[in-house]
């Protein structure tokens, strides 16, 4: 009768050690999913704004001359530079003359040729630099998905892998109850 007790003993401790490996790696595979999520979301949220913008014409717009009016470096220079002119001319006694409105119209045409060319070059590199910084969680985003669903196969593989293995050991103890009893049939 001890024979026949040992292979059923052998496969159940077989299969707790089978049970123990794979949810140690389905828990290990699990706990490095989890760890990604926060990269996967935040690279979602980044897809999201990047398409808004996108779409919305916030990126990948023009710049039109209408932009240089809004432009802060533009606006202080217009601002600092129509105050130098109005102190000029009232220092002069010319404020209200055809002189100064010549003089502020001249100007203000000279600042906008000077500025063009810098407001265009901030602007187009705030629009590099939004999409570039959108992109790159973007991309880091799809790194982690991609991570994760490696981290999926691997629980689906150490799952398949253990119950393979007790299928084994279910088959040794078969075959050691058989062999014990002298080969006869057990059913």
């Amino acid at each position: 009768m001890t024979k026949t007790i040992l292979p059923i003993v052998g496969y159940k401790s077989g299969n707790k050690s089978v049970n123990t490996a794979t949810n140690q790696q389905v828990q290990g595979n699990q706990d490095a999913q989890a760890a990604l999520n926060p990269y996967m979301q935040s690279g979602t949220q980044a897809n999201t704004m990047l398409q808004n913008q996108l779409s919305g014409g916030q990126l990948g717009g023009s710049f039109a001359p209408g932009d240089l009016t809004k432009d802060p470096g533009y606006q202080f220079n217009l601002q600092q530079g129509e105050q130098a002119l109005g102190r000029s001319q009232s220092a002069r006694g010319n404020y209200y003359s055809g002189e100064a409105l010549k003089e502020a119209q001249s100007f203000g045409q000279g600042l906008a040729d000077r500025t063009y060319n810098d407001a265009y070059n901030r602007w187009l590199q705030s629009q590099q630099s939004t999409y570039n910084m959108l992109s790159g969680q973007q991309g880091q985003g799809q790194q982690a998905a991609t991570n994760y669903g490696g981290y999926a196969t691997n629980i689906g593989t150490a799952r398949a892998q253990g119950t393979i293995q007790k299928e084994n050991n279910k088959n040794k103890m078969l075959a050691g109850l058989s062999k014990n009893i002298g080969g006869g049939m057990l059913f």
